[in-house]
């Protein structure tokens, strides 16, 4: 015969079942696969027949000499061989590895993990096992995992969808889906006082570190650090634009570096510094509905000073030159002068063209 087994097995039935013809190794794998269902409540006595079963066909081929064996084989000179029916062999190979499963769900203390690693080698051999499918769902279940159970959600699935026992996979899936239900409930009951006081997962830290980055934040506001940064940031950007000849991104840049110094000058020269408010003037702000301990409502009152500054700068400025437009109002009169003009051509040229249209009519 062409196949050998290896020397370690060389001893064991299944091993020596191996050497028959192809015809009576299937007939024996059917007699073991059917004669292990009457052994189911033996226990580990029909795992082993299955398992027999299930290794008659994995057949090994001498490819060369072993240069010291002795007439040993080596794993090193043996290959796996694929043999002449394979696609039934298969079925029935996949049938014990799901039969196995069944076998170790139905002990006292089933080994879950051991019958999903059955029915993993049974799906390799035939994916469409639907009895393995759900088989290897129970096994999920029994493992109590959550992503084990999600899996086994998945495995139900594929189950129904093949025509398994529809009665028996939805109960699986009604009693897996009402666990995956329950847990984040028990959890919220669990840990729920926990995570009330802000005791579970370095909750208190995060909630330090805020309040240290909200205090920091305040501190570079006061100093005008943040201002000063923008300003370094814009005189960077001017020059680099200067030297890569872009002369629009420069004079922009160059707008902003002025905006920068104009609101550093109008920050130092207040008399309330919003960031750092005196006791008497956060009392008076509170009398107005503004909280000066929050760092948001500071930056929302240094903003509303800016530009109450820059609005009487801009008036002022108005008053000192005349004899120019006043600044943002000339410009919408202007706007306003424009519209009133289109309007009044537009009307003028209808009026045009009405009168024209008569005297063409006219008898």
């Amino acid at each position: 015969l062409p196949f050998r087994a290896h020397a370690c097995c060389r001893s064991c039935i299944a091993c020596s079942l191996r050497w028959f013809p192809l015809g009576l190794a299937i007939a024996l794998l059917e007699l073991l696969a059917s004669a292990a269902p009457c052994a189911v409540l033996l226990g580990q006595d029909a795992v082993d027949k299955y398992a027999r079963a299930a290794g008659l066909f994995h057949y090994v081929q001498q490819t060369g000499n072993n240069p010291g064996g002795h007439g040993s084989i080596d794993d090193a000179y043996l290959r796996l061989v694929t043999v002449e029916g394979e696609t039934s062999v298969c079925a029935l190979r996949a049938t014990c590895y799901s039969n196995i499963a069944q076998c170790i769900l139905r002990q006292a203390k089933p080994d879950c993990r051991a019958a999903r690693r059955a029915c993993d080698e049974a799906l390799l051999l035939d994916p469409a096992n639907a009895k393995a499918l759900y088989r290897r769902a129970l096994a999920c279940e029994g493992l109590g995992e959550q992503g084990a159970l999600e899996a086994a959600l998945g495995d139900l699935a594929r189950a129904d969808a093949l025509g398994a026992g529809r009665a028996a996979v939805e109960s699986a899936r009604r009693r897996i889906s009402a666990e995956l239900q329950q847990r984040p409930r028990a959890a919220r009951r669990m840990y729920g006082g926990f995570l009330r006081r802000a005791q579970l997962g370095g909750a208190c830290e995060r909630e330090r570190a805020a309040a240290a980055e909200r205090q920091a934040a305040a501190a570079r506001a006061a100093s005008g650090a943040d201002i000063r940064q923008q300003l370094e940031d814009a005189s960077r950007l001017r020059e680099a634009c200067l030297v890569q000849g872009r002369e629009d991104d420069a004079r922009d840049a160059e707008r902003a570096v002025a905006a920068c110094r104009a609101r550093l000058e109008e920050r130092e020269g207040r008399e309330l510094d919003v960031f750092r408010p005196s006791e008497p003037q956060r009392r008076e702000a509170r009398s107005f509905g503004i909280d000066l301990d929050d760092l948001e409502a500071r930056r929302r009152l240094d903003r509303v000073m800016w530009d109450v500054h820059r609005a009487t700068e801009l008036e002022e400025w108005d008053e000192r030159e005349p004899s120019r437009p006043a600044g943002r109002r000339a410009a919408i009169a202007r706007f306003w002068d424009a519209v009133y003009l289109a309007v009044a051509s537009t009307a003028l040229l209808w009026v045009l063209l009405v009168l024209r249209w008569r005297q063409r009519g006219a008898p």
